[in-house]
């Protein structure tokens, strides 16, 4: 997904802010921001306030 998105839009100097999951603290995943110059930022365990939008549920479409 990543790779594709870069395909679109210049990510040099952006930061990604994640949450602690596996996928996120993985090596290659790490390596692969770095590689691209893209900050990579952490929410604090257990804080979902610190990730509120992405924490939220969804809402039903009308």
């Amino acid at each position: 997904m990543l790779s594709l998105m870069l395909m679109e839009y210049r990510a040099e100097g952006m930061t990604l802010r994640n949450d602690n999951g596996s996928q996120f603290i993985a090596g290659a995943v790490r390596q692969y921001l770095k590689d691209k110059r893209i900050l990579q930022e952490f929410s604090h365990v257990a804080t979902p306030e610190d990730n509120a939008y992405i924490e939220a549920p969804l809402k039903p479409a009308a």
